[in-house]
């Protein structure tokens, strides 16, 4: 894999990995629960081509540093613009993947003025429905022995999340496998888990759908046919919410079409953007 060089901010005392590559109008990308910026490399190039692109490894993934605390959406929403903020990003675009998802509709239902579009892969936030094992993950002690990290679980997690794991390179998995072992990242994992999700799915505080009416900068739904994380059908119901979103499917694609069908996933973006009418470098 070929990543840009790391670099570390300190925002509300947690010190944090991202990735800085490109010029252009501003870009944030997020990733979902248990996972890094790793899961954004294979569009990264070809993003920074026309846009100046943050990568951020949130509090206790990757190579951040863990939570202080339990955090909730909103409170999380202001962390993110305060990272953009401390990078002269008055105005940006944000994209976030599954946890990363919500967490970018929180940014743009709450920041209206500074979120100059937002687009959502395999979002949580729209559906109550969510995978079995994170159901099995929410509950006391039986998640707590269910989720530990190993490589047999990891590529077990890679088959759910991929509709063809042979997309995902070795050195990816092998990466991820060394972040989720790192001091506290298991109990990080869980505790936002738990923040969010329960036995029956998800939780009403993540639940945004019924305010998609009231987002203001322009939407785009990218999904795969065949997630197994978040359903299809949640994307299908955020476009009748909100009908002038943008929804793209990916077939045969499960829950990251950023590494399933990376070439058409840019092209899809990038369009989008240029279409918000929001300058961006040539």
């Amino acid at each position: 894999m070929m990543l840009p060089p790391d670099k570390y901010a300190t925002i509300e005392g947690h010190r944090l990995r991202y990735w800085d590559a490109g010029q252009g109008e501003p870009l944030l990308l997020l990733h979902g629960l248990a996972n890094s910026s790793l899961v954004w490399h294979k569009v990264v190039p070809a993003l920074a081509q026309r846009h100046r692109v943050l990568c951020l490894d949130l509090p206790g993934h990757g190579l951040s540093d863990m939570p202080q605390r339990r955090y909730t959406l909103p409170e999380a929403a202001q962390f993110v613009d305060a990272f953009m903020q401390a990078h002269d990003a008055s105005r940006y675009h944000i994209a976030g993947n599954s946890m990363g998802g919500g967490l970018a509709l929180e940014a743009g239902l709450r920041y209206p003025d500074r979120v100059a579009s937002v687009s959502l892969v395999g979002s949580v936030g729209l559906g109550r429905g969510i995978a079995g094992f994170l159901r099995v993950g929410s509950l006391p002690f039986v998640g707590d022995r269910f989720q530990r990290p190993s490589i047999v679980r990891m590529r077990r997690l890679i088959r759910a999340v991929t509709y063809d794991p042979s997309t995902v390179p070795e050195e990816m998995v092998q990466e991820m496998l060394r972040y989720r072992q790192r001091p506290g990242a298991y109990a990080a994992m869980l505790l936002l888990l738990r923040t969010g999700i329960t036995v029956f799915g998800q939780k009403d505080s993540v639940m945004r759908l019924r305010q998609l009416p009231a987002l203001r900068p322009p939407l785009l739904l990218l999904w795969g046919a065949q997630d197994r994380i978040v359903p299809v059908a949640h994307a299908q119901a955020a476009k009748a919410h909100l009908p002038s979103a943008t929804l793209r499917i990916f077939d045969r694609c499960g829950h990251w079409p950023q590494i399933e069908h990376a070439g058409d996933f840019t092209a899809a973006v990038l369009g989008f953007l240029g279409a918000t009418g929001a300058p961006s470098s040539p």
